[in-house]
């Protein structure tokens, strides 16, 4: 379970291979689905997406950066229908750093800051994500973004539980 200062919170319904199915706390109809690090599919509420990987090999290409140095990046193509209108995108990603960090959910001392940019090859849309990933938990500890012409975020954890939910329940007393 993550949870953020925003409000956002996930669990861990299912995992298969490296295929992992996150829901949302509260909305149990929401769900990402990640091979890896990699939007595989999503239903967030208003549709549902399934990604089409079109260049190169991301998944691989991913695992590589995660061992590299920081200045590796990697892009490729992707794409997935959102209703009637088909979305193709330009991604890069692009380890920074290695890093320490704290946040309300504890100290982590190898975070991989990994910034993601997406373009649209279609309009003049743009994205903009600088993760704090941490392995060891298998998820960013924060997150900045900016998505179009929308305003500057983040979100930063500030509880996690690597227990099933009754346990965390226990010691959270949610």
């Amino acid at each position: 379970m993550w949870i953020y200062d925003d409000g956002y919170q996930l669990r861990v319904n299912e995992v298969v291979g490296d295929l992992t199915t996150f829901s949302l706390i509260g909305k149990s109809d929401q769900w990402v689905r990640r091979r890896g690090l990699l939007r595989e599919s999503s239903n967030l509420g208003d549709m549902e997406r399934r990604m089409v990987y079109r260049t190169g090999q991301p998944l691989e290409s991913l695992r590589d950066l995660l061992q590299s140095k920081p200045g590796t990046a990697f892009s490729f193509h992707q794409e997935y229908r959102a209703g009637e209108q088909m979305i193709r995108q330009k991604v890069q990603v692009r380890l920074d750093a290695r890093e320490q960090i704290t946040v309300p959910a504890g100290k982590f001392d190898d975070a991989l800051v990994l910034t993601w940019t997406t373009e649209s090859l279609t309009s003049a849309w743009t994205s903009l994500e600088r993760w704090w990933y941490v392995p060891e938990i298998g998820h960013y500890v924060r997150l900045e973004y900016k998505y179009g012409s929308g305003p500057f975020g983040s979100r930063v954890l500030i509880r996690h539980c690597a227990h099933d939910d009754k346990v965390c329940q226990k010691i959270y007393g949610r």
